[in-house]
């Protein structure tokens, strides 16, 4: 019998995937991302001038920070998440825009590749403030026709819910559906050991991952925590409005809570902190009946900040970010077929 159980763990290593044996091995660091969406960089760096970003400010003067040009793809939620934790463009994370979606093909994400080097060692956590962007529902319709935003208010119509029956762009006319077969981080959803989607405002999301944070104690992880700010004012008051900036305020002041608990907790020892955006904003302000003219070149212009310093691209891409903290976690990012697309920072 001593002998048969002195046999276990060899066969546990010859039977078992590469993903569960690679449970012992400890990542050399844990990395905190938080999300900002539908931050314009501009307006960003003149509330930074004005010290309104404290807290920003303060990782920025430890770390470094990046300005991001987004390039050709689209700049909307879906679209530039995908991309941020792929570091794949719409060609091979086959996320187009919010409306034309599949979900992202297995073992792309971030969380899919820590996973598979790190197993059990590595607790990746995902909190959403949106709906559906970000979403990891399974076959699914869209109404292809309908507006993205109720006219005058400005309110999401939920075209993505064909329960809701949202209005059309046409006043009378048809619905049309159309079927999806994944919402983008469907796939992902198998690596990520706590996800939660349409959390809301900024004071839920801070709650939430607060006491998400509590329960990292002692343990290796790699957690997004995304707020819906500044975009949400955005839309609903204008890039320009008194709204947007409070929305920035409220991020800063939320990443100020964060750091204070990752401290606290005593998470802060190899630690890298991330804070981004996916994309710009337009200065057109509200009022648009949709969203169709969102590419100006302000929402095409965000940025990436971190605790990390030293970084020496002077202008970034989304697709930037995977290969750079593979490359934290010790992981090569010249190793993955088909090839990343964007660069390390460092």
């Amino acid at each position: 019998m001593a002998n048969t159980l002195l046999l276990i763990p060899l066969l546990l290593a010859t039977f078992l995937p590469p993903a569960l044996l690679a449970a012992e091995e400890k990542p050399p660091v844990n990395v905190l991302v938080v999300g900002w969406d539908g931050t314009r960089l501009a307006r960003l760096e003149t509330l930074l001038k004005k010290g309104k970003l404290p807290n920003l400010a303060a990782l920025i003067k430890k770390g470094s920070f990046v300005p991001v040009t987004i390039q050709k793809a689209k700049t909307d939620t879906k679209a530039g998440w995908a991309e941020i934790f792929t570091g794949y463009d719409a060609s091979i994370n086959k996320v187009r825009n919010n409306r034309q979606y599949e979900s992202i093909p297995m073992n792309l994400t971030l969380w899919e590749r820590l996973k598979a080097k790190f197993g059990a060692g590595i607790t990746n956590v995902m909190i959403v403030a949106k709906p559906t962007h970000l979403g990891i529902r399974e076959k699914h319709n869209v109404c292809i026709n309908c507006i993205s935003r109720l006219e005058g208010n400005r309110e999401l119509s939920e075209w993505w819910n064909e329960a809701k029956f949202p209005p059309t762009r046409k006043k009378g006319e048809e619905r049309k559906l159309a079927p999806r077969y994944g919402e983008p981080f469907m796939n992902a959803a198998r690596a990520i050991d706590f996800y939660k989607d349409d959390v809301g405002g900024g004071p839920k999301v801070l709650a939430l991952a607060l006491e998400q944070l509590a329960k990292l104690q002692g343990k290796s992880f790699f957690a997004f925590v995304h707020f819906e700010e500044p975009d949400e004012q955005g839309h609903l008051f204008g890039e320009h409005s008194k709204q947007y900036s409070e929305g920035l305020i409220n991020d800063d002041k939320n990443l100020g809570a964060l750091l204070k608990q990752v401290e606290t907790l005593g998470l802060g020892k190899n630690l890298k902190v991330f804070v981004m955006a996916d994309h710009g904003f337009d200065i057109i302000g509200s009022g648009r009946v949709d969203d169709r003219e969102h590419d100006t070149d302000a929402s095409r212009s965000t940025f990436l900040a971190s605790s990390e310093p030293g970084f020496r691209k002077k202008n970034g891409d989304r697709r930037d970010f995977v290969p750079t903290v593979l490359k934290m976690y010790g992981i090569d990012p010249a190793s993955f077929t088909p090839s990343l697309q964007g660069k390390p920072y460092f």
